[in-house]
């Protein structure tokens, strides 16, 4: 692979660092007693250490939930809250960069143009990193010259750091269905698709058909060959 590393990469701008908050849902609501689920439309979407180590799963029903930890306490899933800890965390990341955008899960840092000023990609990538988990939150990063692209290989957990198109459409391709939208992801299954190199190998147009024109479109802005302007992070007037 030529995807760079963090230390004496070659950077090209605009460069995207995406900071993808895995367990939001439950760490925008600490603190809990443990062991805590978080409840959505009436699943288990997200346990802490304990629930998880009692077998509780994403997905488990909340009969299921209670028999495997009896004191578990449950809570419904709470999206204002979860935007009020990314509201909280983009402000705090202003300190690095006056470029973010908020995605439900993530933010995403557009560091291109501030990576003189911090020592390189490494250190500014290190100081995102250790700030977010020091206000409490976990956190998965990668880097890649498009939003969507870095949002992605965040998602998945990969670490990837990609400074250039070429680099970041290797790692990409190596991706499961699962970055996609759920029926997306069921449709391509059916073709036999197991990652995002075989969907670039089917026929475009029937593609769209098939997934809607709209996951081709993201698809094609994650690799770069369509743009995709971001509304930036309107910060308060006083914090």
């Amino acid at each position: 692979m030529c995807c760079a590393r963090w230390h004496g990469v070659k950077i090209m701008t605009p460069l995207w660092l995406a900071l993808h908050l895995p367990r939001l849902p439950l760490e925008a609501r600490v603190p809990l007693p443990s062991p805590s689920a978080v409840v959505d439309h009436g699943r288990i979407l997200l346990g802490d250490a304990a629930a998880r180590q009692a077998g509780i799963e994403a997905g488990s029903g909340i009969p299921a939930a209670r028999m495997l930890a009896p004191a578990i306490t449950l809570i419904a899933r709470n999206p204002a809250r979860e935007e009020a800890a990314l509201h909280t965390l983009a402000c705090w990341a202003g300190c690095l960069t006056p470029r973010i955008n908020l995605m439900p899960d993530a933010l995403l840092l557009e560091v291109g143009s501030c990576l003189r000023l911090f020592g390189g990609l490494a250190r500014i990538a290190e100081a995102a990193i250790d700030g977010i988990r020091a206000l409490g939150f976990s956190v998965e990063a990668a880097a890649a010259p498009t939003p969507l692209g870095a949002h992605w290989l965040a998602r998945m957990g990969t670490g990837a750091r990609c400074a250039d198109l070429a680099s970041l459409r290797q790692h990409l391709e190596e991706l499961p269905l699962a970055v996609l939208p759920d029926k997306a992801a069921t449709q391509l299954a059916r073709f036999g698709a197991r990652t995002l190199a075989d969907v670039r190998r089917l026929p475009s147009a029937d593609l769209g058909r098939r997934i809607g024109k709209e996951t081709l479109q993201r698809i094609a802005q994650a690799f770069g060959e369509l743009p995709d302007p971001r509304a930036g992070f309107v910060f308060p007037e006083r914090f």
